[in-house]
């Protein structure tokens, strides 16, 4: 079926170590072109992707990450880019019944009109104006 689907040559006749290798890369390559191009239609079209998708355009490693050496700083950030956080944005979605997104504010600053999430956080939220100050302007 995958022979199909992506153009490639049968296995069955690949005998030499040559064809075969040849085969493994084109079928590395292609899948590699198809999962840029679900993580391009996802960043569109999910909405949990927003923020991410203004931040990262490109599919390429972040060369930032490799200047982090403190693992658990970099978990943080890894847990930061996925999604996986306490904002309620996010602990709101999980609730039965959901959360409607209006609702998923802020308990930190006390601000009823601001939906906790990664923007709020980083800009706006008045508990962390200090480290606002310190990092953003």
């Amino acid at each position: 079926n995958l022979n199909k689907r992506y153009n490639l040559p049968d296995t069955s006749s690949l005998k030499s170590d040559t064809r075969w290798n040849n085969f493994i890369s084109n079928f590395k390559m292609i899948m590699k072109q198809e999962l840029v191009d679900h993580q391009n239609s996802l960043m569109k079209t999910n909405k949990k992707l927003t923020f991410y998708s203004i931040l990262k355009t490109e599919n390429k490693n972040a060369e930032f990450l490799d200047y982090i050496k403190n693992p658990i700083h970099k978990k943080i950030i890894y847990k930061f880019r996925l999604g996986n956080h306490k904002f309620r944005i996010e602990t709101g979605r999980h609730t039965v019944p959901k959360t409607p997104e209006r609702l998923r504010t802020c308990q930190i600053c006390n601000t009823s009109a601001e939906v906790e999430n990664k923007t709020h956080f980083l800009l706006k939220c008045n508990a962390y104006n200090d480290i606002h100050d310190k990092h953003f302007i």
